[in-house]
């Protein structure tokens, strides 16, 4: 019988420090937990995984022995478009109407809603299938709760899916397929998030899909709906909030070209 990856159970990094085991741990035993109608064996695994990693003198005995996590074989990572999103935006497309302003100022790029319920998107229209996208941003405190900013990849006629991160620590993960919205992550809170500027990551590889936030994984995922197309940058109201504003830089994304998998 195959050894159990403790780290890949949690979805977290060999490196990763303890408060950040802690903080993915009570993440997942929200979701996976009996009572909240989860999966029972999961939280059995779950459960396992963290009595070890949460102890140091276990997870120093269990790194020693533990099995490798399976590798990728022959990626290439091709730095495709990098921009401080401050000085250059003549390249995007901007999609949004009159409730929709942009500013830039303070080294930052600006989205700015000015009505309830609507969104405004900033879009790099060339086509990707494989693609990791990292770029900073900020959304203030005195945005509504109702308030999201983030991340649009794979943005066609068909669709989109977005990487949302909402005030106070919450993030969330959804698709538009066909004028369909499908929540894929629940509102979630994660203690990785900052006050002020967080660096978002998406890296989407075939139907796998990864999620970060300052150098570290929030989740993995798989999901077929959507395999090509632009990414973005999005901010957006609530249903009851009149203004959101959001800030962003450093944006970088890249193409993955990969061959083989063990």
């Amino acid at each position: 019988m195959a050894a159990k990856n403790y780290y890949d159970i949690l979805q977290v990094s060999p490196s990763a420090d303890p408060e950040v085991i802690q903080a993915v741990y009570r993440r997942l035993a929200r979701k996976h937990h009996p009572d909240a109608n989860g999966d029972a064996e999961m939280m059995k695994s779950i459960n396992e995984a963290y009595a070890v990693l949460s102890d140091s003198k276990q997870r120093a005995a269990y790194d020693k022995k533990r099995p490798a996590s399976p590798q990728l074989k022959k990626t290439n990572r091709s730095l495709i478009y990098q921009s401080d999103l401050y000085r250059e935006r003549e390249s995007w497309l901007m999609t949004g109407d009159d409730s929709s302003e942009t500013e830039q100022r303070g080294g930052y790029f600006y989205l700015v809603i000015t009505q309830p319920a609507r969104a405004a998107f900033k879009v790099l229209p060339t086509p990707l299938y494989d693609l990791e996208i990292k770029v900073t941003v900020n959304l203030p405190r005195t945005n509504g709760k109702g308030a999201e900013c983030g991340i649009l990849f794979r943005k066609s006629d068909d669709g989109f899916y977005k990487f949302a991160m909402h005030r106070d620590g919450y993030y969330s993960f959804s698709a538009c397929y066909k004028d369909k919205w499908s929540r894929l992550i629940d509102r979630q809170h994660s203690d990785l998030f900052e006050n002020g500027d967080n660096k978002l990551m998406v890296k989407a590889v075939g139907r796998k899909i990864k999620l970060g936030v300052n150098g570290e994984l929030l989740a993995s995922l798989q999901d077929d709906k959507l395999l090509e197309g632009g990414v973005g940058i999005f901010a957006a109201t609530g249903e009851e909030e009149l203004i959101a504003s959001a800030k962003f830089k450093d944006l970088s994304l890249y193409q993955i070209e990969m061959n083989n998998e063990q």
